[in-house]
């Protein structure tokens, strides 16, 4: 069982680390209960969809050059 004094230690360890980052980088550098994620704007998931299409379409070209990588070795 841990005394009281352990976890207000814990507790103030972690404030410690929070205010630390938040010092370094700014509010935006963690995620927490007080700070919670801002939601992705319609342009920053117009970039990630964009950018998912340019892996996808490199993976695609791969496994066209050579499809039998992958689960199976060449035999």
């Amino acid at each position: 069982m841990r005394t009281f004094k352990e976890l207000r230690e814990k507790v103030s360890a972690f404030d410690f680390v929070k205010a630390k980052i938040e010092k370094e980088v700014g509010k935006g550098g963690y995620v927490s209960k007080d700070n919670p994620r801002k939601p992705q704007s319609s342009a920053d998931k117009a970039k990630a969809r964009a950018h998912q299409a340019k892996v996808d379409a490199e993976n695609a070209a791969e496994r066209k050059k050579d499809p039998s990588q992958g689960r199976y070795p060449k035999g």
